[in-house]
């Protein structure tokens, strides 16, 4: 079994919702693992200062978040609906796309709700309850690991 198919088994343990969440927070583990990243190329000049470095790279910058932008903005059109129709497949589409919107806004809201404090912990956990009251659905673990999402990438 691959690590994909053992990751669509976990999925297929939980309810639509939670399976959504589990799935999408491991899309680029599990992208990279069915499309390897491809080497980028940097040039062999080097850089000799901030404004060389900012032109050789802006465009591979944007690239990337270009990527990363679609990716998220296709979600339920993409790889994490294909895993999460094999995990449960006895939802439609409309209820699986469904569940991928709830997931990604749960993680908008929360990501809206944090503000930094001082508290890493207590922050992040705050802002994933306050968005927990607007995205219903998802069960204690899905929103415990929301807060922890937003622990590792706040700090």
């Amino acid at each position: 079994m691959s690590a994909i198919d053992d990751e669509i088994q976990k999925a297929s343990q939980l309810t639509l919702y939670d399976a959504a969440y589990y799935l999408w927070d491991r899309h680029h583990a599990l992208n990279q693992i069915e499309n390897p990243p491809q080497q980028i190329e940097f040039p062999d000049e080097g850089f000799n200062s901030p404004e060389q470095f900012r032109k050789q790279m802006l465009p591979i910058f944007k690239r990337v978040a270009a990527r990363l932008r679609f990716e998220h903005d296709n979600a339920k059109d993409g790889a994490t609906f294909y895993r999460l129709k094999m995990a449960h497949p006895s939802f439609n589409a409309d209820e699986i796309k469904a569940a991928i919107d709830a997931t990604l806004k749960l993680r908008r809201d929360s990501d809206a709700n944090f503000v930094y404090t001082g508290k890493l912990v207590d922050d992040a956990y705050r802002a994933a309850r306050i968005a927990r009251e607007n995205n219903p659905g998802f069960t204690d673990e899905s929103y415990l690991q929301e807060g922890t999402r937003l622990c590792k990438e706040n700090r």
